[in-house]
């Protein structure tokens, strides 16, 4: 189990173990070879700091080695999170969170706020699509917003949805 205190070097080891790709390895290897005694603490600080630095990144890492990061690290990572996707999409994949870790993560999944901003950014028709089918967490006027993004520019999604071959991840929720 890793912790904040556990050198750098060791992590890398196990996102080797892992399998993460090369380009992944490149940027981990050259952090080490800036500071051969960074430690994990030292790297997590440096990537919640970095405001360019990307939740895409975080989800990555959580489900490829999260279960061999102890609570501390979860935590930094998890609240770098800012999209309610992303947090529900830790829940459905990964089994090894604590049940505060559970707790921030469904409190974000379920954000109205956060999720309203993700609706009103959305411009392409096949996000708007997915974030309909996919997230439990809509209002029905947010459900409307995102049909009107890809209404008429996808008809087959359009029909799926309409003749019930998909199904919206809301219409499942039990009430």
């Amino acid at each position: 189990m890793l912790t904040l205190e556990s050198k750098f070097s060791d992590y890398i080891k196990v996102l080797t173990g892992a399998g993460a790709c090369e380009s992944v390895m490149e940027f981990h290897n050259a952090m080490i070879k800036k500071n051969p005694f960074l430690t994990v603490g030292d790297a997590y600080k440096i990537f919640f700091d970095d405001s360019s630095f990307k939740e895409t990144w975080v989800e990555w890492a959580l489900k490829l080695v999260g279960k061999e990061l102890d609570t501390e690290i979860r935590k930094i990572a998890i609240n770098k999170i800012q999209s309610p996707v992303t947090a529900k999409k830790l829940l459905s994949n990964c089994d090894f969170f604590t049940t505060e870790e559970k707790s921030l993560l469904s409190t974000l999944a379920e954000s109205q706020t956060e999720i309203q901003k993700l609706v009103d950014s959305i411009t392409e028709p096949m996000e708007a699509a997915r974030l309909l089918i996919d997230f439990p967490h809509l209002t029905d006027t947010q459900e409307l917003t995102l049909k009107a993004k890809f209404e008429g520019r996808l008809p087959t999604v359009e029909k799926e949805l309409l003749t019930g071959t998909v199904v919206t991840a809301k219409s499942q929720v039990v009430k």
